[in-house]
């Protein structure tokens, strides 16, 4: 059980989602939209749980990581995704993308998170085009030796280009494969990455990509965090409509994730708000933490998979491969995005293969 708490916990506003929440043990539960029906009947659900169980709650399921409503939500066999607001990608789409029969492609990109010393996790996701590949994961390296586990993995899944997270601890790995790549040429040596490795920001500015709205991803997102998340929801959402409306897509515009739990549930973890510019921003890690919900490392790993790699920073490892035949990349932009030069989206201004 966890600690008993004796006040009765209240029905607040989260000013930055415009959710409800409630506090217990130390954890927020949002509940959905502020101040609606729906909100305050799963508040009431929630607490009369809390009540019924000696003023305190039950310990969730440790393996999934779940929170008391997923829990009643799962008895119910209710999606508990789908009742609150501002889930970037529901759950319904990501069940809807697993195992989805899509043709793979000879390229493979590979997105990696890096995890802190300790407890934490690195996570690499490689894909082959919209057919992403098992994780793979590990812990308790220093970021050094997570450099070079993740050149041995990457080389292992025949990936030929990577993007890193760069950030906070990024930042051991960035100077690791800097120093190896300087010190291989000055020695007249090959590089000692088999494939091209790419540092990327996600706090920084979003790209110039172009939507069907005519609004570019710097007048829509905060960061490239945000319009790389909503680039995997796009995806998600036509997976879904592909799969359970029959409607159709370019296979290169939709996605296929393995059967793995960690991955499925986190793509479901992290929520949105609306600025009050109107921009997309993502919820912190640190506001995830508040609310009982872990970081979401494997599905980081895949966002960073799809950035364009023209907005990542210097470049390290063996040059990009010839582009292929103009008959194979002339295909329709990935995701509906446009680029205002009115080109085909495959370009270097774009990356994404």
């Amino acid at each position: 059980m966890s600690k008993p708490t004796q006040r009765t916990p209240s029905y607040c506003l989260h000013r930055a989602s415009g959710q409800a929440v409630v506090r217990i043990d130390g954890k927020d539960h949002y509940l959905g939209k502020y101040d609606t029906p729906e909100s305050r009947a799963e508040f009431d659900r929630l607490i009369a749980g809390w009540l019924g169980n000696g003023r305190c709650l039950p310990i969730a399921s440790s393996a999934a990581g779940l929170t008391v409503n997923e829990v009643i939500a799962q008895e119910l066999e209710l999606d508990y995704t789908a009742s609150i607001e501002g889930i970037t990608i529901p759950a319904a789409w990501v069940r809807a993308a697993v195992g989805l029969d899509l043709p793979r492609s000879k390229h493979v990109a590979a997105g990696l998170d890096i995890g802190e010393e300790g407890p934490d996790l690195s996570v690499l996701v490689a894909r082959a085009g919209p057919v992403v590949l098992p994780p793979v994961s590990w812990g308790r390296t220093l970021t050094t030796e997570t450099a070079w586990r993740a050149r041995d993995e990457g080389r292992r899944l025949g990936v030929q280009e990577l993007n890193y997270d760069s950030g906070g601890v990024g930042s051991g790995v960035k100077s690791t494969w800097l120093t190896a790549e300087r010190e291989a040429r000055a020695a007249g040596r090959p590089s000692p990455l088999p494939f091209r490795v790419s540092p990327v920001e996600a706090g920084s500015s979003p790209t110039e990509t172009a939507w069907p709205d005519g609004l570019t991803s710097k007048e829509k997102f905060v960061n490239l965090r945000a319009e790389m998340w909503w680039l995997l929801r796009v995806r998600f959402e036509k997976s879904y409509e592909f799969r359970e409306k029959g409607l159709r897509h370019p296979a290169e515009e939709m996605i296929s994730i393995p059967d793995d739990p960690d991955l499925i549930a986190q793509l479901s973890s992290v929520l949105h708000f609306r600025t009050e510019s109107g921009k997309v921003q993502l919820e912190s890690k640190k506001d995830m933490r508040k609310r009982g919900v872990k970081s979401p490392d494997f599905a980081e790993a895949l966002a960073l998979s799809f950035v364009p790699t023209a907005h990542a920073g210097t470049i390290t490892g063996v040059p990009r491969a010839a582009p292929p035949p103009a008959h194979e990349i002339l295909k329709p932009p990935p995701l509906g995005v446009v680029p205002r030069d009115g080109g085909n989206g495959w370009g270097p201004a774009f990356g994404i293969r």
